[in-house]
């Protein structure tokens, strides 16, 4: 639309300056001609220009940051860095809109999502409940494992062996994987054996203590977790079979953002999906540990060997 409106525009003024030609003496004609050959070189650059050339949003969106490894980190001060900040960054150059970040614990971020207080979630799982309260864009997907001290765990576990087995097992609460996750947490004979706690950073704190055998999460959020308790040298990963990967990305909320501007929004992550954005800045976030990428399948081009 933007290009047919420069296309027309470039028309007009070509028009314009030829009219003159006919009416203006010699010398006067080669400064229009001049002026001619500039604005077809202003049209070649416009039209040779990718970016989407669109309106900023109606007003500053607020996206609910929650601590999850390096995806979303909070400063003592409450600086708000990572690669869902840097790939905003990103979504705001090509959109225009802009973006405010709200620091909460993560169930609350659903809670908010749910009555409207914030517009975007961010680094969060498709589930059936959610889409009820936005429209989920799809980034990439993620698979959950076992991190485990080392010499602890063997290389893979299937989920009856979970079942049946005596691992404690530490989780978020407020992170969902999907229903094959949450009906291995939520079974019988595992529920008692399972530490639901608030973050990451107190399960690293129980696994370096042994008073949990595992913790189960995508390995990348319990990277800094890890690191802050010095045991990322420390820990394997183990593999679940049985368990699927689960669609990854943001949920827009539909109460509070209107359909144009989710379109906006949407485009934008799907452009920069294409171009492997989201998967350049996870192999650039998460170049240690070994494991960190464990569990993450974005760009198979970009993420190539780190896995």
């Amino acid at each position: 639309m933007v290009g047919d409106m420069v296309l027309a525009s470039w028309r007009r003024g070509v028009a314009m300056v030829r009219r003159l030609l006919v009416l203006l003496p010699v010398k006067a004609a080669g400064s229009l001609i001049a002026l001619l050959a500039l604005l077809s070189a202003l049209h070649c650059s416009a039209a040779a220009d990718p970016r989407p050339q669109q309106q900023a949003c109606s007003r500053v969106l607020k996206v609910a940051i929650s601590p999850i490894g390096k995806s979303m980190m909070v400063s003592p001060t409450g600086q708000v860095s990572g690669i869902v900040s840097d790939f905003l960054g990103h979504v705001s150059e090509l959109t225009g809109c802009k973006f405010e970040f709200v620091v909460v614990p993560r169930v609350r971020a659903f809670l908010m999502l749910k009555n409207g207080s914030v517009d975007i979630v961010p680094a969060v799982v498709r589930t059936a409940e959610r889409d009820q309260s936005g429209a989920f864009i799809h980034a990439y997907d993620t698979t959950p494992m076992l991190v485990s001290l080392k010499n602890t765990l063997p290389p893979t576990l299937a989920l009856d062996e979970l079942q049946n087995g005596a691992l404690v097992i530490g989780v978020v609460r407020g992170y969902d994987y999907g229903p094959t996750y949450t009906g291995l947490i939520e079974h019988p004979k595992v529920k008692p054996r399972v530490a639901s706690v608030a973050d990451p950073d107190t399960l690293a704190r129980l696994l370096a203590a042994h008073r949990i055998d595992a913790v189960l999460m995508v390995p990348s959020a319990f990277v800094n977790a890890a690191e802050a308790v010095n045991i990322a040298d420390a820990v394997d990963v183990t593999r679940i079979v049985g368990m699927p990967s689960a669609p990854t990305g943001m949920y827009i909320n539909v109460l509070t953002i209107d359909a144009a501007e989710r379109a906006r929004l949407t485009d934008a992550i799907a452009v920069l999906a294409r171009r492997g954005e989201y998967g350049r800045l996870l192999k650039r976030y998460y170049s240690t540990p070994t494991w960190a990428l464990y569990g993450l399948d974005v760009d198979a081009s970009v993420l190539d060997g780190a896995r």
